[in-house]
């Protein structure tokens, strides 16, 4: 996809449905403090599930920011949980949570790919495997 006239870079958009279901262990060292007797999971370590799904579709990122993130229903320890992307870019994303046909978290996620470095022997000028 070409910008007009040449001048900047055109995003492509893509409104794939990529989806990642999770379940937090009962047993999992950030439950017990979040809250005891009536453990909910945290909405940070919701989040980090958001992004290793993010990581999962579209390899390693790095985060730039959570433009919006809201929480809207209580997900207890247990619970499946689905994570759905709506809408992704080169440089962000649209996502919601849910348990079954609730929404419990949506919201958006900008980053940049991370590309791995090259293997060594796989520089310009460097001499490569005969095959």
């Amino acid at each position: 996809m070409r910008a007009p006239c040449g001048y900047g870079v055109a995003r492509r958009r893509s409104t794939m449905a990529t989806d990642a279901t999770v379940v937090i262990a009962p047993d999992h060292p950030a439950i017990p403090g979040h809250f005891p007797g009536d453990p909910l999971v945290p909405g940070v370590l919701l989040l980090g599930h958001v992004i290793a799904a993010l990581e999962t579709h579209r390899g390693p990122v790095r985060l730039h920011g959570i433009p919006q993130a809201k929480f809207l229903a209580p997900l207890r320890p247990g619970e499946p949980c689905t994570i759905l992307f709506r809408s992704m870019d080169a440089d962000a994303a649209h996502f919601e949570c849910r348990k079954g046909l609730e929404l419990v978290a949506r919201g958006s996620l900008r980053f940049h790919a991370v590309h791995e470095p090259p293997e060594p022997g796989a520089g310009i000028g460097e001499s490569q495997p005969a095959r």
